[in-house]
Formats: C-alpha cells, structure tokens, sequence
C-alpha cells in the first residue's frame, strides 16, 4: 500500500510496531535524522496509549513514511512484521479481532448464582441435547441474574462464532 494511494489514511490504523520497527530499522541503517525516527517512535507510543497525533506529528509522519517507502524501508518493516507470529494482520492492527481470540471462555471471573445454570447450559448444548433444555437452563440463570448472564451470552456467541468460521476455513 503506498501512502500516497491513501494520504488521508489514519495513522492510528496501524500498529504501533509498524512504528517501533520504522524507528528501529531506521537507526540501524543511518536512514533517517535523528529527530525523524525520535518522531516515528513517538507516533508508535501515542497509538499505543490511544493518545491524539497533532497535526504537525502527523505531517511529518507521513512525509516520513513516504521517504521510508521511496528507499524500501517501509516495505522491509511490513515484510518483517508479516513474520512475526504475534504481529496479526499486515500492517494494521484488529482489536475486535484480538479480543475475539483471547476469549476461551463464556464465563467471566466474577461468582455469581446464574453460573450454575449457564456452566450447564452450556454442557447441554456441547452435548446435543435439545434446545429446549439449554433455553430453560439460560432462563432459570437470567431469573438469578440477568446482567452476568448476558455478559455469559454474549461471549458464548463470540467463541460459537469464532468456532463456526474455524470449521469453514
């Protein structure tokens, strides 16, 4: 993708590693001044911290990038980051993705007297039993706790449809 394909690009919509590994590849190189990769570092912070880029930051950063892509630069990052297990997705980042994959549980932490009823519910339906038995069991734990159980129920969506995809991929 070329900065100059997509100049209103947010740049909050990539990864801050993309700007950790700019700045780092950047010195090793000798490619940049010293205020330039100071600048991408920063940027890569500020995504982090979800804090807002000024607009003078965000000038510079994409002048920046753009000299990054006309010696290369940019490219080798992207193609390092690709490679990396824990980078996820090329250049941007997903966090309704990441929270959807760091979910292995229907259940939250907290006790609460539903969690009987759902753990059951939730066997019963691994199971194959009929539908009936599992809804009776998710009403009887919203009638003892209904905020805990939709919490429950809303994971338990999540992880059926991560399971969904999986099986037609």
């Amino acid at each position: 993708m070329s900065i100059d394909d997509e100049m209103e690009l947010e740049l909050t919509q990539y990864s801050p590693a993309v700007f950790f590994k700019l700045a780092q590849h950047a010195k090793e190189r000798n490619l940049l001044k010293s205020w330039e990769r100071s600048l991408v570092f920063n940027i890569g912070k500020y995504i982090k911290n979800e804090w807002k880029i000024s607009r003078k930051m965000e000038t510079q950063a994409y002048r920046i990038i753009k000299a990054a892509q006309d010696c290369g630069l940019w490219q080798q990052v992207e193609e390092e980051l690709d490679r990396e297990e824990d980078y996820g997705e090329r250049s941007k980042f997903d966090t309704q993705k990441k929270f959807t994959e760091s979910i292995r549980s229907p259940f939250t932490n907290e006790w609460s007297p539903a969690r009987q009823y759902l753990t059951q519910a939730f066997k019963l339906e691994g199971e194959g039993a009929d539908p009936k038995a599992v809804q009776d069991q998710i009403n009887k734990a919203r009638e003892v706790d209904v905020t805990y159980t939709d919490t429950c129920l809303g994971l338990w969506a999540i992880i059926k449809e991560r399971q969904s995809k999986s099986k037609h991929d």
